[in-house]
């Protein structure tokens, strides 16, 4: 019953997703709608997960902070969507927001760019994560209005590599030199699985080189 009230409530009015303008009002609406769900706590601060072993707590937790995620994810944008999308909880989405928008000094296009050309795999270090960090900069470059040359972002990626990868990037230059790809083909070419399932097949063919 309170289920079937609480979604005729989100029907009355509709808002437009936050784009990026008027954040404190945004941000006033959905820390209402989420206290009158019981979920605001979750985006106030960490909640500590349970453990497993206490399956009921656990469940509930795992399924209050999905729902809350949801919520927030429901009220952006897309192109705002893709700044938070990697944030483990909606206590972090909501910090990156704040810093983001709070203040309009925070996460200039200059400083995203340098910690891109800074960005670099050690040795021992998590490809996936890498990458996936890479992306993040990337389309928080974009966000920011400056999209990166598409003929940049290969670039990015091979020097942020370490050494013991020279081999990935001396088969990605062969490949940009014999095949001349377009601009548009690069773009194809840097889409999250392509990069992924292109630099980890290159990866294990290193490992079995040595």
């Amino acid at each position: 019953m309170s289920d079937t009230k609480d979604k005729k409530e989100d029907k009355k009015t509709h808002h437009p997703p936050f784009d990026g303008d008027d954040f404190e009002m945004w941000m006033e609406r959905i820390m209402l709608k989420l206290q009158r769900k019981g979920l605001w706590e979750y985006c106030e601060s960490e909640v500590t997960e349970p453990g497993e072993s206490k399956e009921a707590d656990h469940s509930k937790w795992l399924t209050e902070s999905q729902r809350t995620r949801e919520y927030l994810y429901d009220g952006m944008s897309d192109k705002i969507m893709k700044t938070v999308k990697y944030e483990s909880t909606p206590c972090r989405i909501m910090e990156r927001l704040k810093r983001r928008f709070v203040g309009k000094t925070y996460f200039k296009y200059a400083e995203e760019e340098v910690k891109l050309r800074q960005l670099r795999l050690y040795v021992n270090g998590n490809m996936s994560d890498h990458l996936g960090e890479v992306r993040r900069l990337m389309e928080r470059i974009s966000l920011l209005g400056k999209p990166l040359d598409d003929y940049l972002k290969p670039a990015f990626l091979m020097r942020s590599l370490p050494p013991e990868y020279d081999n990935v990037m001396e088969v990605t230059r062969r490949r940009m030199q014999t095949t001349h790809q377009t601009t548009s083909s690069w773009s194809r070419h840097l889409s999250s699985h392509t990069i992924d399932g292109k630099v980890a097949r290159l990866k294990a063919r290193w490992r079995l080189r040595r």
